[in-house]
């Protein structure tokens, strides 16, 4: 006796494609429906579990943020300063944090790091307005400035 096999895959494939072609244009951009956008906007600005955490977000100048961190901070991490230009006042002292795994060094013209490892930090206070530039001496090409504003 020979058994017949009932075609399945090819009416899970169609029935796959009618479900994608419902949510699509005639150009088979999908559509989204304005109105569930928007209510769902409005609802996410009612619930106070959906707002920026202060302790947690950057933007809002939390503690994940090296800026917001008793002070202005950079990170120094592999192949590069982040941020790699930073904006202060007369005064303000700047603490670069080592994050990375290989050594680099914070060196400008007034001011010299050494060889950091991570978990290293280093500060510099900035007592006259200017633009400083510095770089990494171990990596050519990763450099950083700090902007004095009096």
């Amino acid at each position: 006796m020979t058994r017949r096999r009932r075609p399945t895959r090819p009416i899970a494939v169609l029935a796959a494609l009618a479900l994608f072609a419902l949510g699509c244009d005639a150009e088979g951009e999908v559509e989204e429906d304005d109105a569930d956008l928007e209510q769902l906007d409005e609802d996410a600005g009612d619930d106070p579990d959906l707002e920026p955490d202060d302790e947690t977000d950057p933007e809002a100048g939390g503690e994940d943020d090296p800026v917001a961190q008793d002070g202005l901070g950079v990170l120094v991490e592999d192949n590069r300063f982040a941020p790699e230009s930073i904006v202060a006042q007369v005064g303000d002292t700047i603490e670069w944090e080592h994050t990375g795994s290989n050594p680099h060094t914070v060196t400008g013209e007034d001011f010299d790091s050494g060889s950091m490892s991570s978990g290293d930090t280093f500060e510099f206070t900035f007592d006259e307005p200017g633009t400083y530039t510095y770089t990494c001496e171990i990596h050519g090409g990763m450099d950083g400035e700090v902007i004095i504003e009096g």
